[in-house]
């Protein structure tokens, strides 16, 4: 048995004999941080990954933060790129002016950037601080987070394969190189850090979500709702928004219009499912050393919104 697949499976050995809770904790609180490399565990299979600690990207960069609100409803939300930011926005500009849009025959889940009926940007903000002398200091502010793994499928998927097919110069000039692309990923970002380059469109669309909403002063103010898909989650997520809206004071009859374009389930940007997201998926979680390079990047993703870390796949 190969060194390191022996020395994994010691570690997970030692690793399973913790709670979860103690694991965590442990996490949380740097104790395996203070070592050359950090353990991290798949969620079901006996396997530990064994990553650098100098190349993990760190939690809570004020990077980018752009929000949607409804000022009548004393309502906020932070959009991170790739988790649900055009079915969002069709909902707030439809809770914004509820009738017009109506009136005009648009539809939330169809609404999308080259198209969009509240084109003036009305109801956008990008300083978190307007937003508290808007709404008042208690605001009903959310935001969804989404599992690291299918993020980043979904945003590769999106701009590396199919824009691909329109623009030769796409994803740092890897072309359909995942490799490339993830180690350049995070080259890019490690660069922003430094404040050695300006916000770039595929950092923007790939950073790590801790870097998103000012998470690092004020992600205890948040309500924070996980993505999920299928048919249960989509319900999931359906009665998470209605109970926010709910206590924003939104009318039952714009709680339903925006529960029944929730549980529709996609839009003209969703990729999961597709072939090409499970080719990618089988690509990332069949290496090691990139599927490594993922989670050096979305380390603290995974921590602090407590999503599961990924297993290789030996298939």
């Amino acid at each position: 048995m190969p060194r390191r697949r022996l020395l994994s499976r010691i570690l997970y050995v030692w690793i399973i004999c913790l709670s979860a809770t103690t694991f965590v904790t442990m996490i949380r609180s740097g104790w395996l941080l203070t070592q050359e490399k950090v353990m991290v565990m798949g969620p079901m299979e006996p396997q530990v990954m064994i990553i650098d600690k100098s190349s993990i990207l760190p939690p809570f960069f004020r990077f980018r933060e752009e929000y949607l609100v409804v000022k009548k409803y004393r309502l906020a939300t932070c959009q991170i790129e790739k988790v649900m930011t055009t079915i969002r926005d069709g909902i707030f500009c439809y809770l914004t002016d509820s009738k017009n849009f109506t009136s005009h025959n648009r539809t939330m889940s169809k609404e999308y950037w080259r198209n969009r009926f509240c084109s003036d940007l009305r109801h956008w903000r990008n300083d978190l601080d307007r937003i508290y002398e808007e709404l008042g200091p208690n605001p009903i502010l959310f935001t969804i987070v989404r599992d690291p793994v299918e993020r980043f499928i979904s945003g590769y998927v999106d701009k590396c394969l199919k824009e691909h097919s329109r623009r030769n110069n796409t994803c740092y000039k890897c072309r359909r190189d995942l490799r490339c692309f993830v180690n350049r990923l995070h080259a890019s970002l490690q660069n922003v850090l430094n404040h050695s380059k300006e916000n770039f469109y595929y950092d923007r669309h790939f950073a790590p979500q801790t870097w998103y909403c000012d998470f690092r002063d004020h992600l205890r103010n948040y309500t924070i709702i996980k993505y999920a898909s299928g048919k249960e989650g989509y319900l999931k997520m359906a009665t998470d928004f209605d109970m926010l809206f709910e206590r924003a004071g939104v009318p039952l009859h714009e709680r339903e219009a925006v529960r029944s374009e929730l549980l529709k389930g996609s839009t003209h940007h969703t990729t999961r499912g597709s072939q090409a997201a499970l080719y990618v998926r089988d690509l990332l979680l069949s290496n090691e050393d990139v599927l490594a390079k993922v989670i050096e990047i979305y380390y603290h993703d995974f921590v602090e919104f407590d999503f599961p870390f990924p297993a290789l796949s030996h298939e």
